[in-house]
């Protein structure tokens, strides 16, 4: 335009009769006003579901329906709103999204239509995250496209833990200068030598869906809860089938002195590859007075291993040794090297073998065999289990840089190693091979992948980009994300299958971890007595709200966070610091103080405050001149899976805000909204200690 507007001339028609361009600041769809338009976004969410119930012939009996068929997922939940809303037809051929669209919208602003018609543009894509941009921006491809263009999807969620090579799938929607995820997105991960797009077609043919990749889009949105079940039971089958194959035996083997102390450590300590080594306390305690760690010989622990790798360990007593390693094969090496080197110096008395993969199968969360597609086992993943020692040199910054040089010398080693994948050629043979380069180039692909979820979770600087350079796949070389704070993974469930079909090696110390798994809540929901014991406990262990804070952060508890975003500026920065106790009392409540806790999708919070809020404002619309009566309130509060906790919850929160000085008060009209948030985040703790609850072992 060449002239100025007026603010409300801007409001009314930005978008809709004017283009916008990208850099105006009073853009909501720019991506410099990204909270603004999740403010706008969240709006459009509530007055669409609002207008499916309101359009609905039978809103109370829809309603009850929409509650029966919604899964405790929010993939799930998603899923059955964009059928509903974006998908499903009715007898004269409409969507509920083109019937409120013939209406003129009725209750939507100007912004809120812009955004409600691009919505209706939603697809089914399969997105392959190319390069991480900023803290919200993200390039990526639709796979299912014959010539992928790039795209940029904006989704501050996403951009904080994509990686290159990630494979998503879901429904997206275009505006005006980005896309837009409409709610979730599901990993979809390379198996059995089949890319991301193979593996979906795979699913959706075993499961009865069609072939034609057109009407998958309409088949997933009413078949979801069967494909993300099938999904997760298919990385759960392969998981049986590496833990099946692992040998993950434990070896004790003890030995009686039959000559004296000081002698037979003199002939171990003479062995090749014998070095001291520390003991703990717990094998102090044992009666043990030193230790010793027995080296792999060169060359005999494989290709693909680190420096230093180890064979076992040799645990010294006055009267009785014992020798430990990991893997039946090789306790017996370590056992054969033991007796050669001590002879008639020591008798063998015994041996203890515990199986750890048979721990880890016999707590593994069960699934449904028939949702697998058989396609999908070929090739299972394998595993190896090790340990290397490495020198550690004092300082952060020297310790970083050592672990970096560790992982690239590994994937050196892995160029010139033969791989199972590739014909058991190593990745520079197969990258002259034309026929072979398909399925290098997807090996490829997952490990750069692996090499930035390494690099996010431990906050190293990590790069395989020369790697790629190393063997021609100039086509693969994008730019690793930024550098992002460590994250440290949650150990719960089953690792990611593998893609590649080689031999990875796991440390041993994967088996352990310093947290314990999160205890699963009673069947039932907690009493008075035991809802008010666990409430307590954090405000009797912690000094301050900034102590719990730091300990849930180090359990996985990211709450706190996601909360503030998902509220925005609907709560000043006082009001959300007086949300925080009661936030961090509710973490604790289900996840007690030395546990880890499960992991909280930004979305799974939103669905459930989204659900809230539209009760409540059903109740306000009640006492349009008035305020609702507080039966009404504590009422909807007590409506979840833990009424007992969130309604003790609930009066706490209210006395503290009784007790307060005026001025330190949140405001009365957000009350409701932060309770509202209490109630949320207690009913997805809830759910999420419920699913997928690991095992001791597992952990």
């Amino acid at each position: 335009m060449q002239r100025d507007i007026s603010s409300a001339e801007c409001g009314e028609n930005r978008q809709s009769k004017y283009a916008c361009p990208a850099n105006c600041g009073f853009n909501p769809f720019t991506v410099e006003n990204y909270d603004q338009y999740l403010e706008l976004e969240n709006r459009v969410l509530r007055k669409s579901y609002e207008w499916y119930l309101s359009s609905a012939r039978d809103r109370a009996e829809t309603q009850r329906m929409l509650d029966r068929m919604t899964d405790p997922r929010s993939s799930t939940a998603r899923a059955l709103q964009v059928s509903e809303m974006f998908l499903r037809r009715d007898v004269s051929g409409r969507t509920c999204a083109e019937r409120w669209g013939m209406a003129g919208f009725p209750g939507l602003k100007n912004d809120e239509r812009v955004l409600q018609r691009a919505a209706m543009d939603l697809q089914l894509r399969l997105l392959e995250v190319h390069r991480v941009l900023d803290d919200r921006r993200v390039e990526v491809v639709d796979l299912m496209e014959a010539n992928p263009q790039p795209l940029i999807l904006v989704d501050r969620s996403l951009a904080a833990v994509a990686c290159r090579f990630s494979t998503l799938l879901g429904w997206f929607f275009p505006l005006p200068h980005y896309l837009r995820c409409s709610g979730f997105a599901v990993p979809i991960t390379p198996l059995a030598g089949l890319d991301p797009l193979a593996v979906v077609a795979e699913l959706i043919r075993h499961l009865g869906g069609p072939v034609e990749r057109s009407q998958w889009s309409v088949w997933l949105a009413g078949n979801f809860p069967r494909f993300d079940l099938a999904r997760e039971a298919v990385g759960l089958a392969r998981h049986q089938q590496m833990l099946a194959s692992l040998d993950a035996d434990f070896g004790k083997a003890v030995y009686e002195l039959r000559a004296p102390f000081s002698e037979c450590r003199a002939v171990l300590d003479a062995a090749p590859d014998v070095e001291v080594d520390e003991l703990t306390d717990a094998e102090m305690d044992e009666g043990f007075a030193e230790g010793r760690v027995w080296f792999e010989s060169p060359g005999a622990a494989g290709p693909l291993t680190g420096p230093n790798q180890t064979l076992g360990r040799v645990l010294l007593g006055q009267a009785h040794w014992r020798a430990e390693a990991i893997g039946a094969e090789r306790t017996g090496r370590l056992r054969t090297k033991l007796e050669a080197v001590l002879g008639p110096r020591v008798r063998f008395a015994g041996e203890r073998r515990d199986n750890l993969a048979a721990h880890l199968r016999a707590k593994a969360p069960s699934y449904d065999a028939s949702l697998v597609p058989p396609r999908l086992l070929e090739e299972p993943q394998r595993v190896s289990l090790g340990a290397s020692r490495v020198a550690v040199p004092a300082g952060a910054a020297a310790r970083a840089m050592a672990l970096e040089e560790q992982f690239a010398n590994m994937d050196r080693q892995w160029l010139d190693a033969p791989v199972p994948a590739l014909k058991n050629l190593t990745p520079r043979a197969a990258a002259l091979d034309p026929q072979l380069r398909p399925v290098l180039l997807a090996l490829l692909k997952e490990r750069v992948r692996l090499t930035d979820e390494r690099a996010r979770e431990t906050g190293m600087t990590l790069d395989c980009n020369w790697l790629l350079r190393e063997l021609g796949a100039h086509e693969l070389i994008f730019d690793p994300p930024p550098l992002r704070p460590g994250v440290k993974r949650n150990p719960a469930g089953p690792p990611a299958p593998a893609a590649n079909g080689d031999e990875d090696d796991v440390d041993e110390e994967d088996f352990i971890d310093d947290l314990e798994p999160w205890p699963q809540p009673p069947a039932s929901p907690f009493s008075v007595q035991q809802a008010g014991e666990r409430l307590r406990a954090c405000v009797e262990r912690y000094d301050s709200a900034a102590e719990a804070r730091a300990e849930a952060e180090k359990a996985g508890c990211f709450l706190l966070e996601d909360l503030s975003d998902l509220v925005g500026d609907e709560l000043t920065d006082l009001e959300k610091s007086f949300m925080v106790p009661a936030i961090l009392q509710s973490w604790f409540a289900f996840v007690p103080p030395g546990c880890f806790g499960p992991e909280v999708a930004f979305n799974e919070l939103q669905d459930a405050l989204d659900k809230r809020l539209i009760r409540l404002e059903a109740l306000l619309t009640q006492y349009p001149d008035s305020p609702p009566p507080p039966a009404g309130i504590v009422e909807l509060i007590g409506q979840g899976p833990q009424p007992t906790m969130t309604s003790l919850l609930a009066d706490q929160v209210l006395q503290q805000y009784q007790d307060m000085p005026g001025k330190d008060r949140p405001r009365a009209s957000v009350m409701p909204l932060i309770l509202m948030l209490l109630a949320a985040t207690i009913e997805v703790l809830d759910r999420k200690c419920r699913e997928g609850i690991p095992d001791d072992d597992e952990a």
